[in-house]
């Protein structure tokens, strides 16, 4: 039987459900081949798109290589399906689509906000880290209560803003988004995303 979690948003509490049950299976990704990614591209800014593809990419790095994904212009029944959207009321939502048996994503839906507002490097910073977060949640991995890392929860209204400026103050140029000097991701994301992909998992993430 398959299953949809929980929306999950950056400014919401995640729900993985499967996860929060002693003994279930580690949800994640089926390991041993690449997950197909469409990303929306009528309407959408090409930058928004690039930004998404750079969040993968480290996303993949963070987990050595043992997550890869491969991009189609074709919306995929099973795989990863990223869309923009004018009307998004928080900065994003996620949603994986579980095999509640073996905890198998076989499919899953990002919508990120397109146009956030401020000049060109809080924009494409706010769509990169909301990329990054969502992403984050539906390869499997749920919120954290530690400010900083790009799981983290954001309990407040206000930890956005401190995460965004945090991360801009360490920025020289709008070039540096998503460099390996400003990736957003911290020791200890890296650390959730190699436990959860490892064969088997070597322990839940946080």
């Amino acid at each position: 039987m398959y299953r949809s979690f929980g929306v999950c948003s950056l400014l919401a509490v995640a729900f993985l459900p499967s996860q929060a049950i002693t003994g279930a299976p580690a949800v994640r990704w089926p390991t041993g081949r690449s997950v197909v990614v469409w990303i929306q591209k009528d309407g959408a800014r090409e930058r928004n798109r690039e930004l998404v593809r750079i969040a993968l990419s480290n996303w993949s790095e963070a987990a050595n290589g043992s997550l890869r994904f491969e991009e189609t212009e074709d919306i995929p029944e099973y795989g990863l399906r990223v869309f923009f959207s004018r009307q998004q009321p928080n900065f994003g939502t996620a949603m994986p689509h579980v095999d509640q048996p073996s905890g198998e994503i076989r499919s899953a839906d990002v919508i990120i906000a397109s146009d956030p507002m401020g000049d060109r490097i809080q924009r494409d910073l706010i769509v990169y880290l909301t990329a990054l977060h969502e992403l984050g949640h539906v390869l499997g991995l749920r919120h954290t209560d530690n400010l900083g890392e790009i799981m983290y929860g954001f309990h407040e209204p206000e930890d956005a803003t401190l995460t965004f400026e945090r991360y801009r103050q360490g920025l020289r140029s709008v070039e540096d988004i998503g460099t390996p000097r400003a990736s957003g991701l911290t020791e200890a994301d890296r650390q959730a995303i190699q436990a959860l992909y490892t064969d088997p998992p070597t322990r839940e993430p946080q």
